[in-house]
């Protein structure tokens, strides 16, 4: 009997059943970014035993803002675009790194950045085009950067959203805006 097979099996069920739970999280819309972290960590995991990744996480955000609410499933899409896109038939073994920082004391920017192939720069042109084109008319190729682009632009308003920036060969990177919420000293101990 191959028991690693059967401790990645285990693992495997452990990563999904977290990724679920956290995607659920009881129909709320908003989460800690902490529990977006950790659901990242989850989904990264699942790449890991399911395809043989050897993906890197990075994660460079203040504890001070971990229990900052944001939109539920708003910087997962980018890390799984960044595996399915920028790895994909490039590397197996990337870094996808996320950090976080004020602005100002009313803005946080979340940064995916990603050590994949990148974007050619007619692609990227158009990739920002489709971010700002609303409403839709047409399905589009980059559903996923546009749905969470729009939600944050719903939910916060136009001066908030997400931009890209790549070199090809190089990276990719995802620079998301939102408002920093007000959090209570009791929040912003929270240990994710």
């Amino acid at each position: 009997m191959d028991h690693g097979c059967c401790y990645r099996a285990k693992d495997l069920i452990v990563s999904l059943s977290k990724f679920f739970k956290i995607s659920l999280s009881g129909g709320d819309s908003l989460i800690p970014l902490g529990k977006e972290l950790e659901l990242i960590r989850n989904y990264i995991n699942i790449q890991r035993i399911a395809r043989g990744k050897s993906i890197r996480l990075k994660i460079k955000i203040p504890q001070s803002i971990f229990a900052m609410p944001i939109i539920k499933l708003s910087i997962q899409p980018v890390v799984e675009n960044a595996i399915l896109h920028g790895f994909s038939g490039f590397r197996d073994d990337g870094t996808i790194a996320i950090e976080s920082d004020f602005l100002d004391p009313e803005t946080i920017r979340i940064t995916i950045e990603d050590n994949g192939i990148g974007i050619p720069e007619k692609e990227l042109a158009d990739i920002q085009e489709t971010l700002e084109t609303y409403p839709l008319e047409n399905a589009i190729r980059h559903f996923g950067l546009y749905n969470v682009n729009r939600r944050i632009k719903n939910m916060y308003g136009n001066e908030y959203g997400i931009r890209i920036g790549s070199e090809i060969g190089n990276y990719t990177q995802v620079i998301m805006t939102l408002p920093a919420a007000k959090l209570t000293q009791k929040e912003t101990s929270e240990d994710v």
